[in-house]
């Protein structure tokens, strides 16, 4: 039964730096960690609260899209390729926190993942013809541009996981 209290030892081992769980986590370990924290810089948090981000948009489009069952598009299939995009996503985010060698890997996945849902609504759409056009054009500036921001992302964090490693290892 808890009583509101725990034990100096039970406290301490709370907070004491532990083995890494998984064979990824190898960079995080091989640096500095001090009182347990591992220091991480703004950028990749940034990053992994974007891809969080995205994730939680792709859930809301999956939701939307099979809640709402809109007869102008396919709704089943964009609902399915938008949880793949969710999942995807918020796996590159998971990876990008904890600073896994496999973050920019699946920066990389979320990208080519986001990019073929961009181009896959006007597969989707059942719009007429002019306006089907724009949408192309659209989705395919769309993709390209998420397409090359999250292989810049991706880039980034290679160079910010090889120079943390080399800082901790000299």
């Amino acid at each position: 039964m808890w009583r509101g209290r725990i034990s100096v030892a039970r406290w301490k081992a709370a907070f004491e730096p532990r083995a890494p769980a998984t064979r990824e986590m190898a960079v995080v370990d091989s640096c500095s960690i001090q009182r347990g924290v591992v220091n991480r810089s703004l950028g990749p948090r940034l990053i992994a609260i974007l891809l969080a981000f995205y994730a939680m948009g792709g859930i809301l489009l999956a939701a939307a899209m099979i809640s709402g069952r809109d007869p102008r598009f396919r709704w089943a299939a964009l609902g399915g390729a938008a949880a793949v995009f969710a999942v995807v996503a918020g796996t590159a985010a998971l990876a990008t926190w904890r600073l896994e060698r496999r973050a920019p890997a699946w920066a990389m996945a979320c990208g080519v993942c986001g990019a073929a849902l961009m181009a896959f609504i006007p597969v989707a759409s059942q719009l007429p013809s002019g306006a089907l056009r724009d949408a192309w054009r659209a989705a395919a500036l769309g993709g390209v541009l998420f397409l090359a921001f999250m292989f810049v992302a991706a880039a980034y964090l290679r160079a910010w996981l090889r120079s943390y490693a080399e800082r901790a290892d000299p």
